[in-house]
C-alpha cells in the first residue's frame, strides 16, 4: 500500500518540475505545498491501515475494512479525491494550474504534447488511486487478522490534515486574492506568469479523473477476490 504512494510521489514531482518548465515557478511551489497536506494524510492512513491489520501491507489480502475503520477510511477518501484533483479540494487547484500553464506555454516547444501527457497522467493517478481505494477498503475481506481501528493518537492527526487537503487550495485560487502568489512574489522571476484558471483545462481533468476513479471500480470490482486482474 505505501509503495502505490511512494510512486505516486514520483509522478507529482514530475507535475512540479512540468511547472517549472512551463515557467510558472509559483504553480510549481503552489503544487508542492498542496501535495504536502494530502499526500502526508495518505502515507499516514496507510500507515493506520497496517496498524490496524496487525502489520499487513499487502492491498490483496485486505479489503472490506472500512466499515472496521471508518476513521481511516473516511480520511483517506479525502487524500485520494484531493490527489486525483477533484473540485472543490486542494489537488484540484494546484495540479489544473499546472495543466493550464503548460496548455498555454506557447513559447516551450511541444507543449501541447506535454500537456496531453499530463491530461493522460491525471487519468492514470485516479486509477491507480481507485485501485488501492477498492482494494485496501472494499469488497471481502482477504486477511486473516480482527481488524480494528487505531487509536485516536493516530486518527487525530488523520483528521488535522484532511481538514487542509479540502481547504489549502483556496489561499491560491488564481485571479484577484491570490495569497499564495503574494506571498512567493519575492521568489519569482520578473518573467514568472501569474496563475490563471482556465475552465476548459479543469473541466478535461475532472473528467478523466472520475473517468480513472470509475474505471478502476470496475475493472477490480469484478476481479475474483485476491487476483490482480492486470498484473
Amino acid at each position: 500500500i505505501k509503495k502505490v504512494l511512494a510512486y505516486s510521489t514520483l509522478s507529482q514531482l514530475g507535475y512540479m518540475t512540468m511547472a517549472l518548465g512551463a515557467g510558472a515557478y509559483t504553480v510549481a511551489m503552489f503544487h508542492l505545498t498542496t501535495h504536502a497536506f494530502f499526500k502526508a494524510l495518505l502515507f499516514l492512513c496507510a500507515g493506520s491501515v497496517i496498524h490496524g491489520c496487525h502489520h499487513e501491507q499487502d492491498m490483496f489480502k485486505m479489503g472490506g475494512i472500512a466499515k472496521k475503520m471508518k476513521s481511516t477510511y473516511w480520511t483517506f477518501v479525502i487524500g485520494t479525491l484531493a490527489l486525483c484533483g477533484i473540485f472543490p479540494l486542494a489537488g484540484f487547484w494546484s495540479k489544473d494550474e499546472i495543466l493550464g500553464s503548460m496548455a498555454h506555454a506557447d513559447r516551450v516547444g511541444g507543449h501541447t504534447a506535454i500537456y496531453v501527457i499530463g491530461l493522460i497522467t491525471a487519468g492514470l493517478t485516479a486509477f491507480y488511486m481507485g485501485r488501492a481505494w477498492f482494494l485496501t477498503f472494499k469488497g471481502e475481506y482477504r486477511g486473516h487478522a480482527d481488524v480494528h481501528e487505531s487509536p485516536k493518537v493516530m486518527t487525530w492527526p488523520l483528521w488535522a490534515l484532511a481538514v487542509f487537503a479540502v481547504g489549502i487550495g483556496f489561499v491560491g485560487i488564481p485571479g484577484q486574492g491570490n495569497r499564495f502568489e503574494h506571498f512567493l512574489k519575492a521568489w519569482t522571476s520578473p518573467g514568472a506568469e501569474a496563475p490563471v484558471f482556465h475552465l476548459s483545462v479543469a473541466a478535461i481533468s475532472t473528467v478523466l479523473a472520475l473517468g480513472g476513479l470509475v474505471l478502476a471500480f470496475v475493472v477490480y470490482g469484478r476481479a475474483r477476490p485476491g487476483t490482480d486482474p492486470l498484473p
